[in-house]
């Protein structure tokens, strides 16, 4: 019997040992746990401080690329504008009476030429010039 309970308090001794190591890599591994936990924050801290900088940088952009926008349109209705102003002047300079500018320059058709003389005149030139060619 004596024996028996020596088996007993050796065993026993045996798994107080295993219980022992057990506890100490158990400790061991939650140093771990919390040192990786600890380097997955940072790692989160240094992402959104990244995050944050890059959509400063997109902020910074997109803003850039909307004024720049916004004056490519403006200068595009200022190019609209100045053409549809001269655009109009042309128009209103056809629509216009004839001054008398106009009229004090010598007529090309004098009193003694009328319209179809000069249109045979031009007709003739022309015939001319073809048949030479």
């Amino acid at each position: 019997m004596d024996q028996k309970l020596d088996q007993r308090r050796d065993q026993l001794d045996v798994l107080e040992i295993q219980e022992t190591v057990l506890q100490e890599e158990n400790t061991a591994q939650l140093v771990q746990l919390a040192i990786l936990i600890d380097d997955v924050d940072n790692i989160i801290r240094q992402a959104k401080v990244h995050e944050a900088e890059i959509m400063n940088a997109a902020s910074d952009e997109v803003h850039d690329l909307l004024l720049e926008l916004e004056q490519s349109r403006q200068h595009a209705h200022t190019l609209e504008n100045e053409r549809s102003a001269q655009t109009h002047a042309e128009k209103t300079r056809m629509k216009t009476p004839l001054t008398e500018e106009f009229y004090s320059k010598p007529s090309i058709i004098s009193s003694n030429n009328t319209v179809a003389s000069l249109f045979r005149k031009r007709s003739s030139r022309w015939m001319t010039w073809s048949v030479r060619q």
